[in-house]
């Protein structure tokens, strides 16, 4: 993209905003990767704070981008993060710098590596992490003397120099869901959720603790994920995320909560289609059965809220299921024609979808003979009129 000499000069002011307030020598690993020389030292958050500016681009010519701009709302959650956890870890920092002295040393591939002061420095890849760490340099020493890894990249030119943005950026994945719950320990939740799993015999083995959907053409044994199954059991509290969080950080909740879903799939299990899901996991039986798709475990969700409303109202220290009963009659396989227009469509395919999960939320409701919540109170309306 070649620039008219108007927006050359732009571009040279918001460079020479950039440049340092002294220069900034440190010992680095150089190494090769494609056509650049790329080097990787340890800055101190302090040495980061005081040698780094945000980058300003707002005299930038139009169409030039050299990265994103940095979040406040981001930047504190980053920084909340830091300073709630000893533990903490940052993800390398990389800058793009003008006119890098590289000086060798007597050990192979170690380097001296220094900035002019009248070099201009910006993080192509970390800005939102440069205001957190500033905000924490800022308030307090006490973060003085952490350690980022910041990897220098000398400028070619602001398109090339963009295109190291887009290449670190667009190449990067975030984990998804069920990984996240899977390997997030700090999270009471997630240790909940995985705690329940591990816990209730019922369903250990039948989730996926790494796929956010477990695909038809699995070879697992799992029915569902483990985001599924969180989803299932914040419908049964029927609570956010950050609520949950405040119920079962009271022990005897979260064990009262477990013993519930322990009992409540022990019930359940009483029907031979769910026994057999639960027996068997992922096999040829989902073919003909509504139990082993999402919708159904969301159905189980929203019917568990219903079923815990009806057993927090018995005054015994143990529930009595004995109201369950009926459940062992229903026919959950596709062919049932109660599930058309619920979850099963005209066509005999199964239907993916909120409504669908009320629906059956709905009819388990009926069967069991408890009071429905709120939200399935018109669902049973809606299909009659559908079947009319």
């Amino acid at each position: 993209m070649a620039l008219s000499n108007r927006d050359t000069k732009a571009l040279q002011n918001c460079y020479s905003k950039a440049t340092g307030h002294k220069a900034l020598t440190v010992v680095a690993l150089s190494g090769e990767q494609g056509n650049r020389s790329k080097y990787t030292a340890k800055l101190s958050f302090k040495a980061i704070s005081d040698n780094f500016d945000i980058l300003d681009g707002t005299e930038l010519p139009e169409g030039v981008v050299l990265q994103r701009k940095p979040t406040i709302y981001k930047a504190k959650e980053i920084e909340t993060y830091i300073k709630s956890n000893s533990d903490f870890i940052l993800s390398n920092m990389t800058v793009v710098a003008q006119s890098l002295e590289v000086k060798s040393t007597s050990l192979k591939n170690v380097v001296k590596l220094t900035l002019p002061e009248s070099a201009f420095r910006y993080f192509v890849d970390g800005q939102t992490r440069l205001l957190a760490i500033k905000r924490l340099v800022a308030k307090s020493k006490e973060y003085h003397d952490h350690v980022v890894d910041v990897e220098f990249i000398e400028s070619v030119n602001h398109v090339s120099d963009a295109q190291v943005f887009c290449d670190i950026n667009a190449n990067q994945s975030s984990i998804n869901s069920a990984l996240n719950i899977s390997t997030d320990s700090r999270a009471l939740l997630n240790q909940f959720i995985k705690d329940s799993v591990t816990q209730n015999d019922n369903i250990s083995g039948r989730i996926d603790f790494e796929k956010s959907a477990v695909p038809s053409n699995s070879k697992s044994e799992a029915i569902w994920s483990i985001s599924q199954y969180m989803d299932f059991v914040l419908a049964i509290l029927g609570v956010s995320v950050t609520d949950a969080e405040d119920l079962i950080s009271n022990k005897k909740d979260a064990k009262s909560i477990i013993t519930f879903l322990v009992e409540f799939f022990d019930a359940l299990s009483e029907n031979n289609d769910i026994d057999k899901a639960l027996m068997l996991g992922r096999g040829d039986w989902m073919t003909t059965s509504i139990v082993g798709g999402g919708v159904f475990l969301q159905a189980l969700g929203l019917f568990g809220r219903a079923v815990k409303s009806h057993t927090d109202k018995q005054s015994a220290q143990s529930i009595d299921w004995d109201f369950m009963e009926p459940i062992e009659n229903i026919d959950f396989t596709t062919s049932n024609s109660e599930w058309i227009d619920r979850c099963v469509g005209r066509n005999g395919k199964a239907l993916n979808s909120t409504s669908g999960s009320k629906a059956i939320a709905s009819y388990l409701c009926s069967v069991v003979g408890i009071n429905k919540t709120s939200e399935l109170t018109n669902i049973e309306s809606n299909i009659a009129a559908m079947r009319s």
